[in-house]
């Protein structure tokens, strides 16, 4: 299943192409670690990867990748569409696997989605969340039926937090209107007032510390409110790698990233051809002049009425 405003532009017939292990493997063993020489174990300097999914049971080397991050101390989280039925011996290989599962719920699949979250939260997943997508477009959906089920339905009674994805105004996402500021400081205030547990993507956290200024807080809740938040992190302590193996700072840049597209599987040293290399370096130092505000969408934290 695709949804309408996918900014990978996924959901095609024939288009899926997923990452093999042999090349995960590679990629995976060329990160920053520690040999230790008393049981020839590894000690990674990552501590968890974050996958990107569409259907979870569609790809067929999955449990050969969460297995082999197990391994070697590093912990799979994942996000998954919420909309395929999965079979509860997959559910609760899936929950004793990964560390934080994130199901994407939208006006299609949520019925699906909200029993999905139900089982595996039966099943003591650690942490499950909610990710939906705001936009003009879907404030009505997430006022109408998500948000009250959050607070009221008992089948999302144990699940974590919902987590607000702002939309990007790319491939699918580009027919679509980014949430106002006036409209994201009601979502805000709605959660905060109504107790709702809500995460944010640091995309999203210039215009939430700045909706946090028109909030009746004192100074310390608002300092509490704004330690909680993280701005752009790519390519300060993140880094996405496609399923062709080649590094770009930041998912939504993939393919017309300055400094991206570095293919992983060809270095020999992570840190210095790719970490460190003068690309790399370079987005860092832009990202820190922009205190930290996303130089591809500038809309995404614009200031807007």
């Amino acid at each position: 299943m695709s949804c309408a405003f996918c900014y990978k532009g996924n959901g095609k017939v024939g288009t899926a192409h997923h990452m093999s292990f042999a090349t995960f493997k590679t990629i995976f063993d060329k990160l920053p670690h520690i040999d230790s020489r008393k049981d020839n174990s590894r000690i990674f300097f990552v501590t968890q990867i974050a996958f990107g999914v569409t259907s979870i049971t569609a790809h067929p080397e999955i449990w050969e990748i969460f297995d082999y991050c197990r391994e070697n101390g590093v912990i799979p989280n994942v996000t998954i569409n919420g909309a395929e039925l999965i079979s509860d011996s997959f559910l609760l290989r899936l929950v004793d696997t990964c560390g934080s599962i994130a199901v994407s719920v939208n006006e299609t699949n949520f019925e699906r989605a909200v029993g999905l979250i139900q089982r595996m939260t039966y099943f003591r997943a650690p942490q499950v969340n909610i990710h939906y997508v705001i936009s003009d477009q879907s404030s009505e959906f997430l006022y109408d039926k998500v948000l009250p089920a959050v607070q009221n339905d008992s089948r999302l009674s144990r699940m974590n937090a919902i987590v607000f994805l702002g939309m990007k105004p790319l491939r699918g996402g580009a027919n679509y209107d980014i949430l106002t500021n006036v409209d994201y400081l009601r979502l805000i205030k709605y959660c905060l007032a109504k107790k709702i547990n809500f995460g944010f993507d640091s995309c999203s956290a210039p215009k939430f510390e700045r909706a946090t200024e028109f909030l009746e807080l004192s100074k310390v809740q608002r300092i509490e409110l704004l330690a909680r938040s993280e701005r752009c992190e790519s390519g300060l302590f993140s880094a996405y790698i496609d399923c062709n193996g080649k590094y770009w700072h930041c998912s939504f840049g993939q393919g017309f990233e300055k400094g991206g597209g570095i293919d992983v599987t060809k270095v020999t040293d992570f840190h210095k051809e790719v970490w460190m290399s003068d690309s790399v370096k370079q987005w860092r130092l832009s990202l820190h002049e922009l205190n930290r505000e996303c130089p591809l969408f500038e809309q995404i934290h614009a200031i807007t009425k």
